[in-house]
C-alpha cells in the first residue's frame, strides 16, 4: 500500500514540476490570442477650414497603446509629413525624389520587399538624401489575414532585404497593407518595434488604369493641407509625380515645412554632458557624456563663442557653451543635451 502511495505522489510532483516547467518556458511571452482579431479599415473625416483630420478610429479601441499615428496631433506648427508606399516601381520614384531634393523635402517611403530587391538603387538613393525608409511589409497582405508568424515573417523578410541592400536597418515605421489592421496585428507590430502608421490626407491616386490628373492632385492638398498633416502618396502614380512640384512649392508659400515621422512618433531619449574650465594648452576643450539613451547614434557638438557664434572647437582663451545632440535611433528621435556653459582662461605667465 506505501509502495502505491509513494508511485502515486511522484506521479504528482512529476505533473507539477512539468506544469512549472511549461510556466518557465513561456514566462516573457505574449499570448496573442488574447488580443481580438477583428479587421479593421482605415479611413479619414475631412474637416473644413484645414483642420486637423478625425479618422477611422474602433470604438473602445485606444490606438494610443499600440503606438499608431494618423498626423501630428499635438502640433500647432506649420508642418507636413510626406508618406509614399512604394509597392513596386513604375517608373516615377526617380524623378520624386529629384523634386524633393528640388525643395529639400525630406520624406518617408515604405517598402515592400519586392520593391527592395528590384530597385537597389533607388533605396540608396533614398538613404543617401535623408528619407526615413519604413517597413510595408513582404508581400503586401491583409495582415489581421495572416498569423502571428506569418505576419512576423512579412515584417521580418522586408527587414533583412533592405540591410541586404543598404547595411541599414529600416526606420521603426509600418504601414499595413491597404490600411487594414486588428488588435491582434498592431501588438505584434508594436512588439517588433515598430510604430503603426497611417494618414489624414489620401485621395484615389493608386490606380494606375485610372488617375485623377495633376490638376486634381494640387487641388486636393490646396482644399485639405492642415498642421500636422500625413499624406498617403503613392508612388506609382503618374498624377502625382506631375503634381508634386506645384504641391510643394504651394506649400511652402502657405510657410510650411516638411518634417519627419521621428519627430513625434519616436520617444525621446536622454543625453548629458559635461565640459569643465581649462588652462589654455592649445588643444580643443573635451566634452563628457554624462547619459545617453540614444546608444549607437552619432553624437555632434555644437559650441558657441561669447558672441554667440558658432565655431568649429572649443581652443582659444575665452567663455563657450556646448550643446550635443543625439541622432534617432530604432527607439528615441534626435535629442539634444543640456547646454554647458565653460571658460579656456589663458595661460598664466611671470
Amino acid at each position: 500500500m506505501d509502495r502505491k502511495r509513494h508511485s502515486f505522489i511522484r506521479i504528482i510532483l512529476s505533473i507539477l514540476l512539468c506544469l512549472l516547467l511549461a510556466v518557465q518556458v513561456s514566462a516573457g511571452k505574449t499570448d496573442y490570442s488574447r488580443y481580438p482579431n477583428s479587421k479593421y479599415e482605415w479611413y479619414i473625416v475631412r474637416k473644413s477650414g484645414h483642420e486637423k483630420a478625425g479618422g477611422g478610429i474602433p470604438a473602445g479601441v485606444d490606438l494610443s497603446k499600440y503606438k499608431v499615428f494618423f498626423q501630428n496631433i499635438e502640433t500647432d506648427e506649420k508642418v507636413i509629413y510626406l508618406s509614399f508606399d512604394c509597392g513596386y516601381e513604375n517608373g516615377y520614384t526617380k524623378k520624386i525624389l529629384k523634386t524633393l531634393k528640388k525643395h529639400n523635402a525630406k520624406a518617408i517611403f515604405f517598402l515592400t520587399k519586392p520593391f527592395i530587391e528590384s530597385n537597389p538603387s533607388l533605396v540608396k538613393k533614398m538613404k543617401k538624401q535623408g528619407h526615413l525608409a519604413g517597413n510595408h511589409t513582404s508581400t503586401h497582405p491583409s495582415l489581421p489575414g495572416r498569423s502571428v508568424q506569418e505576419i512576423k515573417k512579412e515584417i521580418k523578410d522586408c527587414e533583412e532585404a533592405f540591410k541586404k541592400v543598404t547595411g541599414c536597418e529600416l526606420d521603426p515605421f509600418i504601414r499595413p497593407p491597404m490600411g487594414e489592421f486588428s488588435e491582434r496585428t498592431l501588438k505584434v507590430t508594436k512588439d517588433m518595434g515598430y510604430s503603426t502608421v497611417l494618414w489624414s490626407m489620401a485621395y484615389y491616386d493608386y490606380d494606375v488604369n485610372n488617375q485623377p490628373g495633376k490638376d486634381y492632385v494640387v487641388k486636393h492638398f490646396k482644399d485639405n493641407y492642415h498642421k500636422g498633416a500625413l499624406p498617403l502618396i503613392h508612388n506609382t502614380s503618374s498624377s502625382n509625380c506631375e503634381a508634386l512640384d506645384d504641391v510643394l512649392t504651394y506649400l511652402e508659400k502657405k510657410k510650411y515645412r516638411f518634417g519627419t515621422l521621428d519627430e513625434f512618433a519616436l520617444e525621446k531619449g536622454t543625453l548629458k554632458i559635461e565640459c569643465h574650465n581649462k588652462i589654455y594648452d592649445g588643444r580643443a576643450a573635451e566634452v563628457k557624456i554624462i547619459k545617453n539613451t540614444n546608444k549607437n547614434a552619432d553624437i555632434k557638438y555644437i559650441f558657441k563663442n561669447s558672441k554667440g557664434k558658432i565655431v568649429d572647437k572649443a581652443t582659444e582663451p575665452g567663455t563657450y557653451t556646448v550643446t550635443a545632440v543625439a541622432g534617432s535611433t530604432r527607439k528615441y528621435c534626435i535629442t539634444t543635451s543640456n547646454e554647458v556653459k565653460f571658460s579656456i582662461k589663458a595661460e598664466f605667465r611671470i
